[in-house]
C-alpha cells in the first residue's frame, strides 16, 4: 500500500519527543515501513529520518501555535505526490490535509485528532473520517454531532524497556508540560506536604508559554523536589530512565483538562512504573495498575502515602498487551482498508 503520513508543521516528529503528540505520526510511518508499505513522510523540518520512508519531506516550522498556513505548504508543495497514495493519514494540527484531499476528489483519507478539540478538519460535508484516541474522546465528539473512530496510541516498547528492579525506584515523578492544567502547581503543593518523600519534576520549554510557567515553578519549588531540565534531551534516553526508576508518575490534571488519551501514562508503564491522577480526566477503561484520587491535595497526598509498588513487569504487560506500536499500525492498515473499499464516516 502506497500511504502518506502528514504530521504538524509545527514541532518536529521524533521517536523521543518529550511531548508525546508529535512522535506518533513518525512511529506510525516507521512502523508501516517496516511492514513493507510504501511510506510518504511529511514532518516538521528537526523531524526524524527513517531508512523505512520511501519519501521524507521537510516543511519548515516553528515552535509555537498552529498556523494554517504553514499546514497549507504541506498542500501547496506536494500535492501530487499526496494524490498518487492510495491513502493518506492526515495528523496536521489543522486537518487542512483532509480538506484539500476530499475537496480535490480524493476521497480515500483519514484524519487523526490527538486531543478534544474536534474543529478541524473543516469540512461541513460530512464523512470526515475522524479517528479520536479513546471512548472519552470519541463521546465529546458524538456530543457535537461528530462520529469518529477509536484507535489509542502506540509505544516503541523496545525503547521505553522495563527496569523490574522495584528497590531501584526512589521517586516520584512529574513529568509533562509546565502547566496549569496538567497540574504541575498541585503537584508542588502535594510535594510540600510530604516533605519527607522524594519527588522530581521534569519538562522542556520549547516556547514561551512554558517558560512562562516555568519561571514560577522553579521559584516554587520545596527541597524535596528536584528539577530535571529536559530541554537537552534530543535522544529521550534521560526521560526513559526517570521512568525507570521512579516509583510512580504522578500527573494531577485539573478538572478544567481532559486527557484525550495519556501518552505519557503509557510510557511510564511501558518501563514498568504505574501512574496516579484523577479519576475523571481521563478514560479509566483504558487503564489498569493505576490509583485514580478525587483530584482533590488531600487524597494524591493519602495515595503517595498509601502506595504500594506493582510488580513492574505487570505493569508492563498492559502495555504490550494494549498499546504497542504494532497494535497501532495494524488498526490504521484495517481501518485504512476498509476506507479505500468506500467506508465513509
Amino acid at each position: 500500500m502506497k500511504i502518506a503520513v502528514v504530521s504538524s508543521t509545527i514541532y518536529p516528529s521524533r521517536r523521543s519527543w518529550i511531548y508525546g503528540s508529535e512522535s506518533q505520526p513518525w512511529l506510525l510511518a516507521e512502523t508501516l515501513g517496516k511492514l513493507g508499505h510504501e511510506i510518504y513522510f511529511y514532518g516538521a523540518s528537526g523531524s526524524e529520518k527513517s531508512p523505512f520512508f520511501k519519501k521524507f519531506r521537510y516543511i519548515h516550522s516553528h515552535l509555537g501555535q498552529v498556523v494554517y498556513e504553514n499546514d497549507a505548504m504541506v498542500w501547496d508543495y506536494y500535492s501530487d505526490e499526496i494524490n498518487d497514495t492510495d491513502i493518506v493519514l492526515d495528523f496536521s494540527a489543522t486537518g487542512i490535509i483532509s480538506e484539500r484531499v476530499w475537496l480535490n476528489g480524493h476521497k480515500k483519507f483519514i484524519h487523526s485528532r490527538n486531543g478534544t478539540d474536534f474543529s478541524a478538519p473543516r469540512l461541513d460535508l460530512g464523512n470526515r473520517n475522524m479517528v479520536v484516541l479513546s471512548k472519552l474522546a470519541q463521546g465529546l465528539a458524538r456530543e457535537q454531532g461528530i462520529n469518529t473512530e477509536v484507535i489509542p496510541y502506540g509505544i516503541d516498547q523496545d525503547f521505553y524497556a522495563l527496569n523490574d528492579n522495584v528497590s531501584d525506584r526512589g521517586y516520584f515523578l512529574y513529568i509533562s508540560r509546565p502547566h496549569p492544567n496538567k497540574g504541575i502547581f498541585q503537584f508542588i503543593e502535594i510535594a510540600k506536604r510530604l516533605r519527607n518523600i522524594e519527588f522530581k519534576v521534569a519538562f522542556s520549554t520549547p516556547n514561551e508559554e512554558h517558560w512562562k510557567y516555568a519561571n514560577q515553578v522553579l521559584s516554587m519549588l520545596p527541597e524535596n523536589v528536584e528539577y530535571v531540565d529536559e530541554n537537552d534531551d534530543v535522544n529521550g534516553h534521560k526521560k526513559v530512565d526517570l521512568y525507570q526508576y521512579a516509583k510512580a508518575i504522578v500527573i494531577p490534571l485539573q478538572s478544567n483538562y481532559i486527557e484525550a488519551f495519556g501518552l505519557v501514562f503509557a510510557e511510564a508503564m511501558s518501563c514498568g512504573t504505574p501512574f496516579i491522577t484523577n479519576n475523571y480526566s481521563i478514560d479509566r477503561t483504558q487503564w489498569e495498575h493505576a490509583v485514580f484520587t478525587y483530584g482533590n491535595t488531600e487524597e494524591y497526598v493519602r495515595a503517595i502515602q498509601n502506595f504500594k509498588p506493582a510488580d513492574p513487569k505487570v505493569v508492563r504487560q498492559w502495555v504490550l498487551d494494549h498499546y504497542t506500536k504494532e497494535i497501532f499500525a495494524d488498526s490504521y492498515l484495517k481501518l485504512s482498508e476498509k476506507v479505500i473499499n468506500g467506508y465513509r464516516w
